[in-house]
C-alpha cells in the first residue's frame, strides 16, 4: 500500500521568493468605473435649446394683441386635371375677402385658373406688375426680398394651402417681393380684371368690398411688421413739443398649454446603500442612471411625438408673422425614489446638472414669441 503526499503547495512556497500576487490581490482595493451605459445618445437638441423655469403645470404664452390675423390655409385638391377648392368659405381666409356672401365666394371659385411651376421657376419678381392672387394647392415657394445693399433676404417658406399677392387684386403697383417654386408646384391664380368684373356685376358687394379694402389699409397705417399695434412716441432736441398719448394693449386670451411629464419611481433596499456604498454611492448611481435614461426619452418625445409640437412658425403674409395655432411643450420634472420603506426623496435636473432637492420645480423649453 503506498502513500502519495500533495506537496505541491510547499514546494511552490519554497521556490517562492516573494509574495504572490492572487495573495496580494486580497489586501487591494480595485480600481472601479461607474456604470457604462451603451445607449447614450449626444442629446443634441436638448443642448440647443433654450429652458426656462415654470412654477406650475401650466405654460401661457401672453403677447401684445394682434390686429392682423393670418386667416389660416385655403384648402384644395386635385382631381384629376381640374383643382378644386373645398369649401369656398376657406377664402375668408384672406383679410380683404372675409366680409363678401357665400354666394359670391362661391361664383369666384369658379374664377380661378390652374398654374403650374417647376422647381426654381420665378413665379414673379420683385417690382414686376402685379395682377394676379395665388393660392398654392401643391408645392413649396421661397419669397425674398431685396436689402438696401440688394441682397437676397428670404422672407417667408410658403406651401400648401397658403397664398400670397393678394395685394394684386387691390391695387395695381410693383410686387415687393419676389416668389421662387422650390419644388414644383401647382396654383389657383385669380386675375384682378376678373375680380372686379364680378364685383361689377354686384354694385352692394362693390361697396362692401372697397369699405373693407380702406379699413385694411387704415390698420396697415397704425400696426407693426408683426401685426401689433404701434406705439405713437415723440422725439425732438429743442422746443416744447406735444407728447402723444399711447397704451400697449394685450391680447386678451393668450395661449395656454400644459406640461407634459416624464416620471418614474426608483427603489433601492436599505442592504444595498448601507454595506455596498463604498466607493461609490449606489443611491447617486441609481438615480444618476435613472435621469440618463430620463432625459434620452425627453429628446425621443421631442421628435417623435406627434402631439408635441414646438416652434411651429406660420406663414408670412403682409409682413404679419403670428405665433403658431398650436404649441405644445416638454417638461423635464420629478422622479420620486424609495428609499427603504419609509422615507422619499425628490430630484430634478436643472441647467443639465443633478440636484437633490425638498421642493421639485419644473423646466420647459420655450421660444420667445
Amino acid at each position: 500500500m503506498g502513500i502519495k503526499l500533495n506537496l505541491g503547495g510547499l514546494m511552490d512556497q519554497e521556490d517562492r521568493m516573494s509574495l504572490s500576487t492572487s495573495a496580494a490581490r486580497n489586501l487591494s482595493t480595485t480600481t472601479k468605473t461607474r456604470v457604462q451605459v451603451s445607449g447614450l445618445t449626444p442629446r443634441y437638441l436638448l443642448k440647443l435649446l433654450p429652458w426656462v423655469d415654470v412654477q406650475s403645470g401650466t405654460f401661457r404664452v401672453n403677447r401684445r394683441k394682434v390686429l392682423m390675423m393670418d386667416g389660416g390655409k385655403i384648402k384644395a385638391r386635385v382631381e384629376g386635371k381640374k383643382v378644386v377648392i373645398e369649401d369656398a368659405a376657406a377664402l375668408r381666409a384672406l383679410p380683404i375677402l372675409n366680409s363678401l356672401s357665400q354666394s359670391f365666394l362661391e361664383t369666384l371659385t369658379a374664377r380661378f385658373e390652374t398654374e403650374h411651376n417647376e422647381q426654381g421657376d420665378v413665379v414673379f419678381e420683385e417690382g414686376s406688375k402685379g395682377d394676379k392672387l395665388y393660392i398654392i394647392v401643391q408645392g413649396k415657394v421661397e419669397v425674398t426680398r431685396a436689402d438696401a445693399e440688394n441682397e437676397k433676404v428670404q422672407i417667408a417658406l410658403l406651401n400648401d394651402g397658403d397664398y400670397f399677392g393678394e395685394m394684386a387684386l387691390l391695387l395695381d403697383e410693383p410686387r415687393t417681393a419676389t416668389v421662387r417654386a422650390k419644388t414644383p408646384c401647382v396654383f389657383l391664380s385669380l386675375n384682378r380684371k376678373q375680380f372686379n368684373k364680378l364685383l361689377d356685376d354686384a354694385p352692394g358687394i362693390r361697396k362692401d368690398f372697397e369699405d373693407q379694402v380702406k379699413k385694411r389699409q387704415a390698420q396697415l397705417s397704425t400696426i407693426n411688421e408683426y401685426g401689433e399695434t404701434g406705439v405713437a412716441l415723440s422725439s425732438g432736441l429743442e422746443g416744447e413739443e406735444n407728447l402723444a398719448e399711447s397704451f400697449v394693449d394685450y391680447d386678451e386670451m393668450p395661449p395656454e398649454y400644459p406640461l407634459n411629464t416624464v416620471q418614474t419611481i426608483v427603489r433601492v433596499h436599505t442592504r444595498v446603500a448601507d454595506l455596498y456604498n463604498d466607493p461609490i454611492n449606489q443611491m447617486q448611481e441609481q438615480i444618476r442612471l435613472t435621469v440618463e435614461d430620463m432625459k434620452e426619452r425627453q429628446e425621443w418625445e421631442l421628435i417623435n411625438n406627434e402631439h408635441l409640437v414646438f416652434c411651429v412658425k406660420r406663414r408670412n403674409q403682409c409682413a404679419c408673422q403670428q405665433e403658431a395655432a398650436r404649441q405644445r411643450l416638454m417638461t423635464w420634472t420629478n422622479c420620486y425614489l424609495g428609499y427603504g420603506k419609509n422615507r422619499h426623496f425628490s430630484w430634478l435636473t436643472h441647467k443639465q446638472s443633478l440636484h437633490l432637492v425638498a421642493n421639485a420645480h419644473a423646466v420647459a423649453p420655450h421660444r420667445q414669441p
